[in-house]
This record gives C-alpha cells, sequence and structure tokens, in this order.
C-alpha cells in the first residue's frame, strides 16, 4: 500500500480558496469605486458641468485640483469620499440619486 502526503495540497488548495476569495472581495470593491465614478459623473452631466468647470468650482471653494487628475480620478474610480462631497458641493447638488 501507497502513502501519499496531502498536508501540501491542502496548503496549497487553502492558499488557492483564499486567494480566490480575496479577489472577490477586490471585485466588489472596484464595483463600488465604479458606482461613485458612475453617479458623480452622471451628476455633472445632468448639471451641465464639465470636467474644467468641476476644477474652476472646486478651486472657487478651496479644493486645489487639476483636470487631468479629475479626469484620471473619475476614470480609475479612484478617489475619496470626502473628493465625492466636494464635487457635490462645487457643483451645487443637494441630493444624489442612488440608482
Amino acid at each position: 500500500m501507497q502513502y501519499v502526503d496531502v498536508s501540501h495540497t491542502r496548503a496549497y488548495v487553502s492558499k488557492s480558496l483564499h486567494f480566490h476569495a480575496r479577489a472577490i472581495r477586490m471585485a466588489e470593491k472596484t464595483d463600488y469605486e465604479a458606482l461613485a465614478a458612475n453617479l458623480l459623473k452622471a451628476e455633472l452631466k445632468r448639471k451641465g458641468v464639465t470636467y474644467a468647470q468641476l476644477v474652476e468650482r472646486l478651486n472657487a471653494i478651496g479644493v486645489d485640483e487639476k483636470e487631468v487628475n479629475v479626469r484620471n480620478k473619475l476614470s480609475r474610480g479612484k478617489f475619496t469620499a470626502a473628493f465625492l462631497l466636494q464635487c457635490l458641493s462645487a457643483i451645487g447638488s443637494q441630493t444624489l440619486h442612488l440608482g
């Protein structure tokens, strides 16, 4: 009778499952980032505000941003909740429609 050591295999499977679960959590985060970016883009469109105008309005309330940085943040969906609120305040949004 031949015995096979499966302890290494279990460790590999365990690591694979952990990685997969982590990838799913990362995907969920990306979904929320995309949602936040799309919500802000929709508000900009609804208000008729361009990225250049948004930058001007942000500067007017003391938020120093460049158009290319705003464009990249919205494209990637990588920005803070504070930035989202600053943008909404700058364009005069009182309410936000989530869906």
